[in-house]
């Protein structure tokens, strides 16, 4: 296991703020995009199937969705194929999502350690815009957690690991005595969640069902190109 995970604030931007959705995520720091982007396809409940790149804009050059920013890092779906000529004519180095992992990010002197925001975009075309900022260090899981609406973030350190079992705030692991009942509770809040006006996963109850499904993910999975 690497070190201290990452810290992560992730916001969907372009709401209403009283209608914001953002979450807490405890990262692992070598953990790839790809696996990034699969936490935060649980988190927010997006429908699966959609392109997405993770970009970092030049502060310098142009603001994160100013239509024409300059990027340091373009992240990209696996599934885009290269073009050499594009990565020149943007000025930027192209990466793919499950060949790059958050600590190559995150501590690379141009991202000035964490200091400047990266954009997560999916659905390329109905362009459904993230905010990700760090907002620290925490202790070292081998999972996505997420700590939302903990009063203190390190409580991460009290989260246990369970590939089967129920993960909640406090560490306690719950056995899936009931499956159809499980199943049913996820479809009702797949639906309820399915707005993307409504918070997320604000009750303990929510975050231990969101922490459930991210505990069952591997955080460096690798995807074939096409």
């Amino acid at each position: 296991m690497a070190s201290e995970n990452y810290l992560l604030d992730v916001s969907l931007v372009g709401l209403r703020p009283q209608h914001a959705r953002s979450v807490k995520l405890s990262c692992p720091a070598d953990a790839n995009f790809l696996g990034l982007h699969f936490a935060l396809q649980e988190a927010f409940r997006h429908e699966p199937g959609h392109l997405f790149q993770f970009t970092v804009a030049n502060p310098e050059y142009g603001e994160p969705w100013s239509g024409d920013p300059e990027n340091l890092f373009w992240i990209t779906d696996p599934t885009v194929g290269n073009d050499g000529a594009a990565d020149t004519f943007f000025f930027q180095t192209r990466e793919v999502a499950d060949r790059f992992t958050l600590g190559e990010l995150l501590e690379h002197e141009a991202v000035r350690g964490g200091a400047l925001p990266v954009e997560y975009k999916y659905d390329l075309g109905e362009d459904h815009d993230h905010l990700i900022k760090l907002l620290g260090r925490v202790p070292a899981t081998d999972r996505f957690l997420s700590v939302s609406g903990l009063d203190d973030p390190a409580l991460a350190a009290g989260l246990r690991r369970s590939d089967a079992g129920h993960v909640d705030e406090e560490g306690d692991e719950d056995e899936d005595e009931d499956e159809d009942e499980d199943e049913e509770s996820e479809q009702s809040e797949e639906s309820e969640d399915s707005d993307l006006e409504k918070s997320p996963f604000e009750s303990r109850d929510s975050i231990g069902k969101l922490n459930k499904r991210l505990c069952k993910m591997n955080p460096k999975p690798k995807m074939e190109t096409w």
